[in-house]
């Protein structure tokens, strides 16, 4: 059993070591490697090689992958530090590394799995790498057509990769009068278009 003052200076490490990789990854992954990954558990280090892969990948560095590759279990991150993972990911060499884009969206929650961006990604690493083609054709069909749309980026990249035309969203229809009603009456609504009409555009 861990005592309360052990626990706690995991804890500082941990901290330590995240405050330093938003300045000097090079420096907070010599430590974590070196110095002091021994005293963390493994799902600490790993949430650590989290936080300096995602920082490298928002900065574009080629290191990203790297810094990753130190994760033992995707699952101890969450959806954000993997979805910057599936990044690093698809800009990684001369082609997309699709086995660590699968991997990353594994490890997201149910409700990441489910985000058309992921979705799809997952879909096309599939289609990439699963070796039976009937067993990854059936899986990654059913994630394409579960987000297939005209609305979203991504939901639009799955009607084109299911070979459909990508036409444009049937317009609204018109607001009624009770909905422009409702709307003239709506205080906080109309004191953000006042704001906006004076300039105020963000606060609005």
């Amino acid at each position: 059993r861990v005592s309360a003052a052990s626990r706690t200076r995991k804890e500082m490490i941990t901290l330590a070591l995240i405050k330093m990789a938003t300045g000097d990854l090079e420096g907070a992954a010599r430590q974590l490697d070196s110095k002091w990954g021994p005293q963390l558990s493994a799902e600490e280090r790993n949430w650590v090689w989290g936080v300096i892969g995602k920082q490298a990948a928002g900065k574009l560095s080629s290191d990203a992958m790297g810094y990753y590759a130190n994760v033992t279990k995707d699952s101890d991150l969450n959806d954000d530090m993997l979805g910057w993972k599936v990044r690093a990911a698809l800009r990684a060499g001369s082609k997309p590394r699709w086995p660590e884009v699968l991997s990353a969206v594994n490890g997201m929650s149910a409700d990441g799995q489910r985000d058309p961006t992921w979705a799809y990604w997952k879909a096309r690493a599939l289609l990439a790498t699963v070796p039976n083609p009937s067993e990854k054709r059936t899986e990654a069909l059913a994630l394409l057509e579960g987000i297939a749309s005209p609305r979203g980026f991504y939901e639009q990249l799955a009607l084109e990769e299911l070979g459909r035309k990508v036409t444009a969203p049937a317009a609204p229809a018109p607001l009624t009068a009770e909905e422009k009603d409702a709307a003239r009456l709506n205080a906080s609504l109309n004191r953000g278009l006042y704001a906006i009409a004076i300039g105020l555009r963000s606060e609005g």
